[in-house]
């Protein structure tokens, strides 16, 4: 029976416990005599005066031993056992061989018969083997013959053989019940008894393909490194608060939140490195370069299950903020001298967009079709008059639309207050997926044989026209002959006219360009700089 609310017993290791009505236990008319499958009780132990001896041979449920010994906080070699389950067709065996064992070596007498509480019949246990399931497994031939040899010294037995269906009815032995539950368990036996060196060794059948391998996060993430930036992870739970400036119905929320500051799905990876180096700079790390590649996420739409559309946009970015400062060059006989063995310089929007540059440049994006421009609106967090959006413009003369790739710029004075920056911080985030659209991939090209010549060019320009149209101009006036072209200078000559100078170089693969040739190229780019966004050239 169940023990009473308010029963104690005193066990054989001298302590009393208070017994709980989910403890199960052998008891008398009058009292408690010991916890069933765990532990008796003091009157139940043998001493050198005891006369008589009652043996108990039991097979209990193991998940109810197991309960009734952690809640009395007692273990011991019964309860182990009777947790881990014990034949019923073999108890009654068991007490048997116990009271011939005692009779034999013990001077003892028997007087009583045996007394049974429960019915001590196993279940019945039948489970089908299709001898083709075993072919199919291990390529085994297999007839129910030898299926049945292997099998019954284990002690199961074949019920029922199909030859037509090729199956056998196997009855499972009781102490084996807790192991051999499925099809797939008589299975092992077989194979077991059978011996897996028996077993033909083949190769799993497989489709071979290429793998499809997306290089483009890599290559990023490997361009990053190169320049010096550390990869941040960044949790994609963010505060509510980060996104006040975002659409209401465009924000994810989780619905049971940890905390405060995991509310919502981050839409940007800005914030949490703007957070990191914040957290740098509290703890003394004031030149902080780090990017991440992650995922943003915004509500797009309702979901619709039955359609398999979430309702939900994830953009694949990559971010990265750098403050502080950057070593831009070794001195001479610095070491020998004792000074400082580096110049260094404040960063600031200037190198975040050549950090983001030479990221589209090692990706495979053509400098030719990056556009900056600074939009009516720029985001609460940028510098109002330090940030820009970079665009990809279409290849060739297509009059498709700019495809925006994503923001430059600086963090808005009033949140490094904030955060407690007292230093500029120079951000960038990029939108991998529209970065995909114009990265090229990597072509050997054979260097060529024949000499570069290199040419200045300077012409005075309205404030409004922007460098970068400039150099499209130039380019699309120069050629193929134009393998490079930089701008060297700018200089500011009255109240909306500035002077820009450009380093152009020129090489043909097949031949040695003359001077001529050359010249011509640079009327070309000349008139069409005139003529097309208004350049004067001074003498």
């Amino acid at each position: 029976r169940r023990a009473r609310a308010g029963e104690k017993l005193e066990f054989i290791d001298g302590r009393e416990r208070e017994l709980s009505p989910e403890v199960l236990v052998i008891a008398d008319r009058d009292s408690v005599v010991g916890a069933a499958g765990i532990m008796g009780g003091k009157g139940s132990e043998i001493t050198d005066d005891t006369t008589a001896i009652a043996l108990e041979a039991a097979c209990f449920n193991p998940a109810r031993v197991r309960r009734g010994s952690r809640l009395l906080g007692l273990s011991s070699d019964s309860s182990v056992r009777f947790e881990r389950g014990v034949d019923i067709a073999g108890v009654k065996r068991a007490a048997r061989r116990a009271i011939e064992l005692v009779m034999k070596y013990g001077n003892v007498h028997g007087g009583g018969g045996f007394f049974q509480a429960g019915d001590d019949t196993p279940r019945n246990v039948s489970i089908e083997l299709r001898l083709a399931q075993i072919k199919r497994i291990a390529e085994l031939d297999l007839d129910a013959g030898t299926c049945r040899d292997l099998l019954t010294p284990l002690g199961f037995t074949v019920e029922k053989e199909d030859r037509s269906q090729g199956t056998i009815q196997v009855k499972v032995p009781s102490f084996r019940q807790d192991d051999v539950k499925r099809e797939i368990d008589l299975v092992e036996e077989v194979l077991r008894l059978k011996g897996y060196d028996s077993v033909p060794v083949s190769m799993p059948a497989t489709t071979v393909s290429p793998p499809v391998n997306d290089s483009l996060p890599g290559r990023a993430r490997r361009a990053l490194a190169a320049q010096g930036l550390c990869e941040a992870w960044i949790s994609s739970l963010r505060s509510e608060r980060e996104l006040e400036g975002a659409a209401p119905r465009s924000i994810l929320r989780v619905l049971n939140p940890l905390s405060k500051d995991h509310q919502v799905l981050r839409q940007s990876l800005i914030p949490g490195l703007i957070e990191a180096a914040a957290y740098n700079f509290d703890r003394g790390n004031r030149d902080v370069w780090l990017f991440e590649l992650g995922r943003g996420y915004e509500k797009s739409g309702s979901a619709d299950d039955s359609a398999g559309v979430t309702g939900v946009t994830e953009k694949e970015l990559v971010a990265g903020v750098i403050t502080g400062s950057n070593i831009v060059q070794v001195t001479e006989g610095s070491q020998e001298s004792g000074s400082s063995p580096a110049m260094s310089e404040k960063v600031d929007f200037y190198r975040a967009k050549g950090i983001v540059e030479n990221l589209l440049q090692d990706v495979g994006v053509p400098s030719r079709r990056l556009r900056y421009f600074r939009p009516a609106e720029v985001p609460e967090i940028f510098h109002p008059y330090r940030a820009c959006q970079i665009a990809l413009a279409p290849a060739g003369d297509s009059k498709a639309r700019l495809e925006i790739l994503g923001w430059i710029g600086e963090i808005h004075p009033k949140i490094l207050n904030e955060l407690g920056l007292r230093q500029e911080v120079g951000v960038f985030e990029l939108n991998l997926d529209s970065v995909r659209q114009g990265a090229q991939k990597a072509q050997f090209t054979e260097p060529a044989s024949t000499p570069s010549m290199t040419r200045d060019l300077t012409a005075d320009l309205p404030r409004e026209v922007d460098s970068q149209a400039v150099a499209s101009c130039i380019e699309s006036a120069a050629g193929q002959r134009l393998i490079d072209l930089q701008l060297v200078s700018v200089f500011h000559l009255s109240e909306g006219v500035r002077s820009l100078s450009y380093r152009m170089t020129f090489q043909d693969a097949q031949k040695t360009l003359t001077a001529e040739e050359i010249d011509k190229s640079i009327n070309r780019i000349r008139n069409s700089l005139t003529h097309q966004l208004g350049a004067n050239f001074r003498a």
